[in-house]
Parts: structure tokens; C-alpha cells; sequence
């Protein structure tokens, strides 16, 4: 039998200072698609020592002995109730990503050629008060000279941008609050990060939920960047012609191209390419949406590969948001689109 406990910390300046008791059972929840993916959602016994300006909050699960961390969290609304001689929080909370949608430019950000991307990502998140900032390598520099975003632009658009640039995933934060700065990575069974079977000792419940698109086979995908900065304009196009793919240039017999993306910049034209690339990928992702339970398991996060073994699901997929209810009983409810070209 799993033995599961849930506790949440107060956290000041990266140290917990104090212990917060939930009152029936919080969520958090991970929307990969979102701005700021993390979020965490309940009611807890009031505490006057608080300053939810500067204090975080720290999620952690306990499972057959072992502690795993959940997120961590800035406050974005907090109400109190008072009752039968009590007072309650109701408190929402976000990952840190948050602090950075907060921060905006103030007059005209200037950019100069030859900046390293990943390094003036960094330069940035640290303006939001951010230390732990972990990424994967890249020597990208600024082709041009830059002054595209107006005064008042958050720094989080700014960010993403930034990182679109050079083929990385949108900002993302770990389970210890760390900032993610992580390559794209086409989703196969060499990175699988979870396994869920049907069976004796299964956590994964036998109902689901399967949603099928086909109503936009795209197959080609083109990919333009032009500017005044540039000497020509730059073009990349990816084509489907994997015939393991029932949406392929192959199995359709004909081409269908997808609206054309057209980008303000880009790294280089390799990164170009990649882009176009991904536009690919996601297209053989995107036409089987499914929905299922578990009971709760530390460690996901950001587009996680999965594999699973069900009575009606089987094959590998990308896990697209999940939620957990923070009790005793809860479940983790996942969504997912299966890969269609492995």
C-alpha cells in the first residue's frame, strides 16, 4: 500500500521559516502551453507572519518514505475568509515565471549584434531577482542590432523570444523552482521519462478519454525571416515524407502545405531550419488527444515523454498538462498527444 504525505513551506529569501496547513486538499497544475506553466491552488489556516510579496511557497510530496519536491510559488491572489472563529487563505499561486512576466522594460531595450543569446537570457532573469538559472548550451549570437519591443514589454515575452531564436523551449521551471533554459528536443523513445502499465500494482486507472483532429494534414511547412537588418531574406522549408506517418507526403500522396510562419529574426539559418523542423514534429503530434488518470507521482515536468500500456492506450506520447489533487486519495489527471511518426 502507498504510504503519501503532502507538506507546504513558507519560504523566505530560500529558506523555510515555517510550515502551512492545508485545509481540505490543494492542486497544482502544469500547462506546458501557458505563459506560466506551474501553478498551485488551495486554502490554507491563516498565518499572520506571511509577506506574500517576498515569501514563497514550497509543495512537497512524501511517497513509501521518499520526499520529492512539487514547485515552488509566488503568490498572485490571496483572499481570506473568516469563520467560527477562524480565518482561512485562499491562495493562488504561480511558479516563478511570474516574477518575470512582473518585470517589463522601461524606455527602449537595446540589443547589440554579437550578444550571446543564452547569456543575455540570463542577464535578464537575474533583473527578476532569479539565481538558479540552468541551461543547455549554445553559443548563438545576435545577428543584428536589436530595438524590437516597446516600452512596457514584459520581460517573459522578451525571454521567449529570445529563445524561440535559437530552436530552445519556452521558459519553464523545475520542481525546485530552478529556471529552465533547454534545447528543443523531438520527442522519441530514446528520452521516454515515464512509464504507466496496466496491470497488478498499477497506479493508472483503466478509464480515458481519446480525442482524434484530422481535419489539417499539413505536410510541408515553410518558415520566412525578413527584416531591413538583413541582406536576404532567409527561407527554410521541412517536408513529411516519412511514410511510417499517415499524414505523410507518402501515405497522402499529395503535399499540403501549412500556413506560412513568418518570423522578425532568428540565430542563424541552421536554427532556421530546426524551426521548421519542429513546425514538422508537432504537426505528427497533434492529431490524437487523450486523457487519463494515475494516482499521484513526483518528477513530471515540462512536455515530458511518455509511454504507455493500457487496456485501450498503447504507444508513446507527449504529456501536454497535468494536475494533482494533494490529498491522501488524489489522482493526477494527464493529458497527452500520442506520436504519431514513431
Amino acid at each position: 500500500m502507498r504510504e503519501v504525505d503532502y507538506r507546504f513551506y513558507r519560504v523566505r529569501n530560500g529558506v523555510p521559516v515555517d510550515e502551512l496547513y492545508a485545509k481540505g486538499a490543494p492542486s497544482i497544475r502544469f500547462q506546458s502551453a501557458a505563459s506560466v506553466m506551474r501553478s498551485l491552488s488551495g486554502v490554507f489556516k491563516h498565518t499572520d507572519k506571511a509577506n506574500w510579496f517576498i515569501d514563497r511557497i514550497r509543495a512537497e510530496m512524501t511517497l513509501d518514505g521518499v520526499t520529492s519536491p512539487l514547485g515552488v510559488f509566488a503568490v498572485s491572489s490571496l483572499s481570506e475568509d473568516y469563520g467560527s472563529g477562524e480565518s482561512a487563505d485562499n491562495i493562488e499561486a504561480m511558479d516563478y515565471g511570474l516574477l518575470v512576466k512582473q518585470v517589463s522594460t522601461e524606455g527602449i531595450l537595446h540589443l547589440s549584434a554579437g550578444t550571446g543569446y543564452i547569456d543575455q537570457i540570463k542577464t535578464m532573469l537575474r533583473e527578476c531577482g532569479l539565481n538558479a538559472i540552468y541551461s543547455d548550451a549554445d553559443t548563438s549570437s545576435l545577428q543584428t542590432d536589436r530595438e524590437d519591443w516597446e516600452e512596457g514589454t514584459s520581460y517573459l515575452t522578451i525571454v521567449n523570444t529570445l529563445l524561440s531564436e535559437i530552436n530552445f523551449n519556452p521558459l519553464w521551471f523545475d520542481a525546485e523552482g530552478g529556471a529552465r533554459l533547454t534545447k528543443y528536443q523531438a520527442p522519441s523513445v530514446r528520452n521516454i521519462k515515464n512509464v504507466f502499465k496496466s496491470g497488478d500494482d498499477s497506479i493508472i486507472a483503466d478509464s480515458c478519454t481519446i480525442v482524434q483532429d484530422i481535419y489539417q494534414p499539413y505536410n510541408v511547412f515553410k518558415v520566412i525571416v525578413s527584416n531591413a537588418d538583413l541582406t536576404q531574406p532567409m527561407t527554410a522549408v521541412s517536408v513529411n515524407s516519412d511514410p511510417r506517418s499517415p499524414i505523410s507526403t507518402a501515405q497522402l500522396k499529395r503535399r499540403i502545405m501549412a500556413p506560412i510562419v513568418k518570423l522578425d529574426n532568428i540565430a542563424s539559418q541552421e536554427a532556421l531550419q530546426a524551426h521548421a523542423d519542429k513546425l514538422r514534429d508537432n504537426s505528427q503530434i497533434a492529431s490524437e488527444a487523450i486523457t487519463f488518470t494515475t494516482a499521484n507521482v513526483a518528477g513530471h515536468g515540462y512536455l515530458d515523454t511518455i509511454a504507455l500500456s493500457h487496456e485501450r492506450l498503447d504507444g508513446i506520447y507527449q504529456e501536454t498538462d497535468w494536475t494533482m489533487q494533494l490529498s491522501y486519495s488524489g489522482k493526477m489527471t494527464h493529458k497527452a498527444k500520442r506520436i504519431l511518426y514513431i
